[in-house]
């Protein structure tokens, strides 16, 4: 069976550079899920809504949480 090629934007490091920036500076620094303040390198930018269920990587869309959060596999925004 074939599947389909989707097409899917891939955003480049610049720009995933510059959306961690901005959402560094409106999360003043602290996990979307715990709320704990973090440096720049300790958080990682994530989707929302998975790209694969139809999110986009528009800002509306990432978040930064911090490893821990990352690593337990936590979604949930906000959950302090």
């Amino acid at each position: 069976m074939v599947r389909p090629i989707r097409s899917v934007r891939v955003i480049s490091s610049r720009q995933r550079r510059s959306k961690k920036r901005t959402l560094f500076a409106t999360q003043e620094g602290q996990c979307a899920t715990c709320g704990t303040a973090r440096d720049f390198p300790d958080l990682i930018l994530k989707h929302k809504i998975h790209r694969k269920a139809g999110g986009s990587s528009r800002l509306e869309n990432l978040h930064l949480i911090c490893h821990r959060c990352n690593k337990a596999g936590t979604r949930q925004v906000g959950g302090r």
